[in-house]
């Protein structure tokens, strides 16, 4: 009796340690549309970045060389080079989530 119960028990150990390495595999595998997400959202990072500092370059260079004037109205649009972030959704894994 005692024998059969350890048969058991072994058994649905090893059915649940199939079945936990199976979802941390499922989980660890990367969809390919979460790698083309990652690769879209660092170029347009680094386009963005690239924009907001070359608005500044311009403004840095015409502040330099401009009169009084035309550098406070300068100055007042250092702002206006920063862009808000554009937001990608990503894609859904094979749950749903």
């Amino acid at each position: 009796m005692v024998h059969k119960t350890t048969r058991h028990l072994q058994s649905s150990k090893i059915i649940a340690l199939t079945f936990s390495v199976g979802m941390f595999t499922g989980c660890a595998s990367t969809d390919i549309n979460y790698i083309q997400y990652l690769e879209q959202t660092h170029r347009l990072s680094a386009s963005q970045n690239a924009s907001e500092a070359a608005c500044l370059l311009v403004l840095a260079e015409g502040i330099k060389q401009g009169d009084n004037q035309t550098k406070t109205m300068l100055a007042s649009q250092i702002d206006k080079c920063k862009k808000e972030t554009i937001k990608i959704m990503p894609p859904k894994n094979w749950l749903g989530l």
